[in-house]
């Protein structure tokens, strides 16, 4: 009866101490590890203490006197940098510089496409007559998606993954927040066009990254930043409320 007395107490105990061990910077993989291994420990002296005949408040009172708080727990595994998630050790260059990164990357990668997916069409359909708008339906339509992802769709998922990555590692609002700004701020400075050919008449490719400050460019870059930053950050929020909202993360005193 009284080794069954301790399991709802001992229930969320391991989510507690990850999310304290989450909270001083340490990386989930280890933060879960380390948990688990301390209940694991705390569970088996307890259950010592009940064999030796120890009610299960006392037992477990005297399984944490000899193993120690999740405070010490926290502070030693802090004495190991290499347990520290890189957003800790260098929270600007993991949510700051690699989205921003991320999304000139993506764009060259759907710039390529577009191009390789109209030569593509025209090395095995060629001398036909275009269609307004491509040889087909099918690459028109392709081509078209590939033009959507690159100018909404890649800095979109980059800023999703920044607030997904900030939010799993308790980084302070201020990082995800800096890195979703930058990084779809960036993905509205960018710009991609196609020019079907047409009979007479070569096709033609246009991309690019710049930034005016005319009325109808800055309403044109704010068309496509401002979706994009409030979803973004909308996403980290809800995520943070339900970290903050969740009884099981709660961390006892």
């Amino acid at each position: 009866m009284q080794l069954s007395e301790t399991k709802p107490m001992r229930s969320k105990e391991p989510m507690c101490v990850q999310e304290q061990l989450l909270r001083a910077g340490i990386a989930p993989r280890y933060a879960k590890r380390l948990a688990l291994e301390w209940q694991s420990h705390l569970d088996c002296l307890t259950d010592a203490g009940i064999a030796l005949g120890q009610s299960s408040q006392e037992a477990r009172e005297g399984a944490r006197r000899q193993l120690g708080t999740p405070e010490a727990l926290v502070a030693k595994a802090l004495e190991q940098p290499s347990l520290k998630a890189w957003g800790t050790r260098w929270p600007l260059l993991i949510c700051g510089v690699a989205p921003a990164l991320g999304v000139c990357v993506s764009f060259v990668f759907i710039l390529l496409l577009v191009d390789g997916s109209v030569k593509i069409d025209h090395f095995f359909y060629p001398g036909q007559v275009l269609l307004p708008r491509g040889r087909s339906p099918v690459l028109a339509g392709w081509v078209a998606v590939l033009l959507w992802l690159g100018l909404y769709g890649a800095p979109l998922v980059w800023a999703l993954a920044t607030v997904r990555y900030a939010g799993s590692r308790r980084l302070s609002p201020f990082i995800p927040i800096v890195g979703v700004a930058l990084s779809t701020a960036l993905g509205a400075m960018t710009n991609m066009q196609i020019e079907w050919p047409r009979p007479g008449h070569l096709g033609q490719l246009g991309a690019g990254i710049g930034f005016g400050t005319n009325p109808a460019n800055l309403k044109a870059f704010a068309t496509r930043w401002v979706p994009m930053v409030a979803l973004a950050l909308a996403m980290y929020f809800l995520m943070d409320r339900r970290m903050q909202t969740e009884p099981a993360a709660k961390p006892k005193r």
